[in-house]
């Protein structure tokens, strides 16, 4: 049933449908249970910090069926299953339904899709090595909140294709438009919106909900998230996108280093992600560096 063009019909529809997840997932699991004895929870939270449809549903079973079980907010993927148990684990997250069978008949949407992912997962090891610069006490909580920051965009993708190739459509007709702007024109509100009211509803951890506020980036630890955030995005379009050099420098001066030194940090760990690009099946930010920038040492900035 398709939900209606109200705000507050997504929200309904997508806070309260089976979420899929990457085509990698599942066959990852299903290969990792048969080791479930020798398997420790950090092996099995890497995997499932690759996949922000996964890594959600993992929060969000731990919000809704073990609430009254702790005293605290489950903030981490590695604190989940440490809750929850290898067995209950497996046996609950298994058989899930996959964004490559759910777009089978929509192709262009499906790599939109991955390519969303594929970012997502990019802005997450960002804002990991941003945390690690600041020997922040939980890395890990910072780089799930980049992880998850965008996941009403992916589930519009899932759900709404069509609407969502209009808008990429209307804003590469119109170069100067704002993509809040075309969302509002053709889904009838933004997406910021929506991601707000759905956070709310799933009641992610509160420390979550802050980490992912852009609006209010009122300290150090939700600032480099939205930062990682940011780069990501504006590195997919173009590492010469000014939006990147911005984002550069406002990080140096949040860490107190200088731009030549985020630089490499953040290089790194492009040329790191990268290496995950078969399980996503889209083109890595990284290969850009070399078309844009003429080898890997040097900066965007130079131009």
């Amino acid at each position: 049933m398709t939900p209606s063009r109200d705000l507050h019909g997504w929200q309904r529809y997508l806070g309260s449908i089976q979420l899929p997840v990457l085509t990698y997932t599942p066959a990852a699991l299903q290969e990792l249970a048969g080791k479930m004895d020798t398997l420790s929870a950090r092996h099995l939270s890497q995997i499932i910090l690759r996949d922000p449809l996964m890594a959600l549903q993992v929060i969000m079973y731990l919000q809704n069926h073990q609430g009254r079980l702790r005293n605290h907010d489950i903030t981490t993927i590695g604190q989940a299953l440490l809750m929850l148990g290898m067995g209950p684990f497996f046996r609950h997250f298994s058989g899930q339904r996959t964004i490559d069978s759910l777009l089978a008949t929509q192709p262009e949407a499906l790599q939109r899709c991955r390519a969303v992912i594929s970012r997502a997962r990019l802005a997450a090891l960002y804002a990991h090595r941003l945390a690690e610069l600041r020997h922040d006490t939980d890395s890990e909580e910072v780089m799930l909140a980049a992880l998850l920051h965008d996941i009403a965009e992916i589930l519009l993708w899932c759900f709404a294709p069509e609407h969502m190739i209009a808008v990429s459509d209307l804003l590469r007709a119109h170069p100067g438009m704002r993509s809040a702007e075309a969302q509002q024109r053709l889904l009838g509100f933004n997406i910021n919106q929506l991601q707000h009211l759905l956070i709310t509803e799933w009641r992610l951890p509160q420390i979550l909900q802050t980490l992912m506020n852009e609006a209010k980036p009122d300290n150090s630890r939700t600032a480099c998230t939205v930062m990682s955030v940011d780069l990501a995005r504006h590195a997919s379009y173009s590492w010469q996108d000014p939006g990147v050099e911005h984002d550069l420098a406002a990080m140096a001066d949040i860490l107190h280093l200088s731009v030549d030194e985020i630089w490499r940090h953040m290089r790194d760990t492009a040329l790191l992600a990268a290496e995950e690009w078969p399980l996503y099946g889209v083109r890595p930010v990284a290969a850009k560096l070399v078309e844009t920038a003429g080898d890997r040492e040097s900066s965007p900035r130079q131009k």
